[in-house]
C-alpha cells in the first residue's frame, strides 16, 4: 500500500493520526484480519492458540518481517482469523517515508501469508483491505495494548462460552432491595454467599505506597470477604489491578450503568471471571452517564448492599465511609 496512493478509506483511515509527525517515532497497537473472518490458523484450546501450519507461518513471517528497518516487534498473537501486534516504529524517518516503511511491511507479511494460503489450496484474497492501527500515546496505553494481546486467546475462548458470559437477571439475592432491578455477568452467587460483602472506597488522595498499604490492610481478610466497589476513581482502578493479582480475592464490581446483553468485560477481567474470583453487576435497564450524581447514587447502592464500609483516605481507613 503506497503512501501517495491511498484509496479513499485507508485517506479516512489515517485522518485520525493526521496531525501526528511520524518522523518522531510511534507505538502503534496493530489488526489485521481475514476476509470473510476466515478461521485459518488455529484455534482457541484451553485459552491458547493451537496453530495451524499456516499459523505457525504467520507467527514465523511476522517476527521475522515486523523486526526489521525501523520497526521493533514486542507483544503478539496470531488468533483464528486475524492477528495482533505491538509495534515500535524508530524515530529518525521523515514523516512519510516513516508511513511508507510500516506500510510496506504489513504490505509484505500479507502478501507472503496470502501466497502461502494459495498454496494448501486456498482461493481469492485472504486478508481484509488495510489494516487498523492505534496510536498508544503513554506508557499507560502501551501496558494495556500489552495486556489485551496476552489475554486475547482467554477472551476469544470466553466470549465463546455463552454459559459464562451469560447476562443473568434478575438478580436474587437477600441483600438486594426487593423491587430493584438488577443484572450481572461472571460469578453472581458471591451475592449469596457466606462472605460478608465488604464496600471499599478509595480517595484519589492517596500515593502509590498509601494504596500498597490499602492492599496489605485488607490482606489478612481477603480469603474471608468479597470486596465490593465501583471500582471508578483512579486508585480504586489501581486497587482493582492489585486485588485481581492475587488468588484470594473475591470482587464484585458495580457498574454506574446498566449492562447491554452484549456486555463484554475488558480483558484484564476475564481471567478472574473464569476462576469464579469476579462478578459484574448494574440496576437497572436504562443507560446513564458518569457523572458525580451517578457516582453518588452508586455509592449509596453499594452500601446498601455491603455488611461493612472502608473509606481508605491518605493511607488511613475511615469507618464507616465519609
Amino acid at each position: 500500500m503506497r503512501y501517495n496512493t491511498l484509496t479513499m478509506s485507508e485517506i479516512a483511515h489515517y485522518r485520525r493520526f493526521g496531525g501526528y509527525d511520524y518522523s518522531r517515532g510511534a507505538a502503534l497497537f496493530i489488526t489485521i484480519t481475514t476476509k470473510p473472518r476466515r478461521q485459518v490458523f488455529g484455534a482457541v484450546v484451553d485459552g491458547a492458540m493451537a496453530l495451524s501450519a499456516l499459523g505457525h507461518k504467520a507467527l514465523a513471517s511476522m517476527e521475522r518481517v515486523f523486526n526489521a528497518e525501523a520497526l521493533v516487534l514486542h507483544g503478539h498473537v496470531v488468533m483464528p482469523d486475524h492477528v495482533h501486534l505491538s509495534l515500535y516504529l524508530k524515530p529518525g524517518l521523515e514523516h512519510r517515508a516513516a508511513i511508507r516503511t510500516l506500510n510496506t511491511a504489513v504490505g509484505k507479511f500479507k502478501s507472503w501469508i496470502n501466497r502461502c494460503y494459495w498454496q494448501i489450496g486456498g482461493e481469492g484474497a485472504l486478508w481484509q483491505q488495510g489494516y487498523h492501527d492505534w496510536l498508544c500515546l503513554d506508557r499507560g496505553a502501551i501496558e494495556a495494548v500489552e495486556r489485551y494481546i496476552a489475554y486475547n486467546p482467554l477472551k476469544w475462548e470466553l466470549r465463546n462460552n455463552r454459559g459464562l458470559l451469560r447476562m443473568m437477571e434478575p438478580l436474587n439475592a437477600r441483600c438486594l432491595t426487593p423491587g430493584e432491578y438488577w443484572r450481572g455477568v461472571g460469578a453472581v452467587e458471591l451475592l449469596a454467599s457466606k462472605r460478608p460483602l465488604v464496600a471499599l472506597r478509595v480517595s484519589r488522595h492517596n500515593s502509590e505506597e498509601q494504596l500498597a498499604a490499602l492492599v496489605q490492610y485488607l490482606a489478612p481478610q481477603l480469603g474471608k470477604i468479597t470486596v465490593l466497589s465501583g471500582f471508578i476513581s483512579p486508585g480504586e482502578r489501581q486497587i482493582l489491578d492489585l486485588l485481581l493479582q492475587r488468588q484470594d480475592t473475591k470482587i464484585i464490581k458495580v457498574s454506574p450503568y446498566a449492562l447491554p446483553h452484549d456486555y463484554s468485560p475488558g480483558v484484564a477481567l476475564m481471567p478472574a471471571i473464569e476462576a469464579g474470583h469476579l462478578a459484574i453487576i448494574a440496576k437497572g435497564n436504562s443507560p446513564a452517564e458518569i457523572s458525580r450524581a451517578a457516582c453518588l447514587d452508586l455509592n449509596a447502592a453499594i452500601a446498601k448492599i455491603a455488611a461493612k464500609a472502608i473509606y481508605w483516605r491518605n493511607g488511613a481507613a475511615i469507618t464507616p465511609p465519609i
